[in-house]
C-alpha cells in the first residue's frame, strides 16, 4: 500500500508476494490491517455493484478495497496514532484473526499474566455493552469435584461446575444456562 501525504491511499495490492518498502525505512512496509470505517449508504452501493459483477471474486481486499483506491476515495490512518500502550517501549498490539484459530489466540493473549493488550488499563478503557447477567461462577458438582479455570478468559452468566477449563474463552450463557 501507498500513500500520500494527506494519507490518502495511492496504490493497494492485497497481500503482495514482495511488497514495497515504506518511504524512509527499506525493513517495513505499509499493509492493510482489514480495519476500514465505511458511510453505510456508500458501502451498500460498493457490494451491491460488486455482487452484480460477474468478474469479480468478491473479495473485499482484491475487489472493493482497490476500486475506492482508484476512485481517490480510501484513506489510511497510521495505527500507532490510535494505541495507548501500558510499556511505552513495546510495539502496539495487532494480531490477524482471520482464521478461527488465530481468534482463538488472539482472545488467548489476553488471558497471559501480563497481556500486551491490557483490558485493564485505566489509561485506554475498554467501553462494550454489558449484557445483564449474573457473574460467572465456579461451584462444585454433585460429586464434590471443583470447578476451576486456568489460563482462560470467562464471561459472565457461566457456571463452572465440577469442570476444570484450560486455555479457553466461554463467552457470555444465559441465566441458569450450564456451560459444565
Amino acid at each position: 500500500m501507498a500513500v500520500d501525504e494527506s494519507d490518502k491511499i495511492i496504490d493497494f495490492v492485497e497481500k503482495p508476494a514482495n511488497p514495497p518498502a515504506m518511504p524512509g525505512d527499506a525493513s517495513k512496509s505499509l499493509a492493510s490491517m482489514g480495519i476500514y470505517v465505511f458511510d453505510a449508504d456508500y458501502l451498500y452501493e460498493l457490494l451491491e455493484e460488486d455482487d452484480s459483477d460477474e468478474s469479480s471474486s468478491h473479495d473485499f481486499g482484491k475487489d472493493i478495497i482497490p476500486k475506492i483506491t482508484k476512485a481517490g476515495m480510501a484513506y489510511a490512518h497510521p495505527f500507532p496514532l490510535s494505541c495507548v500502550q501500558s510499556d511505552p517501549q513495546s510495539e502496539p498490539y495487532w494480531r490477524d484473526v482471520g482464521t478461527l484459530e488465530a481468534y482463538w489466540k488472539a482472545n488467548l493473549d489476553l488471558a497471559s499474566v501480563t497481556p500486551e493488550l491490557d483490558m485493564y488499563d485505566q489509561n485506554w478503557p475498554i467501553r462494550t455493552h454489558m449484557e445483564p447477567l449474573p457473574p460467572a461462577k465456579f461451584v462444585q458438582d454433585r460429586s464434590g469435584s471443583h470447578g476451576m479455570t486456568l489460563n482462560s478468559l470467562v464471561s459472565g452468566g457461566c457456571i463452572i461446575s465440577g469442570s476444570v477449563v484450560v486455555q479457553s474463552v466461554l463467552f457470555p450463557a444465559r441465566a441458569g444456562e450450564f456451560i459444565l
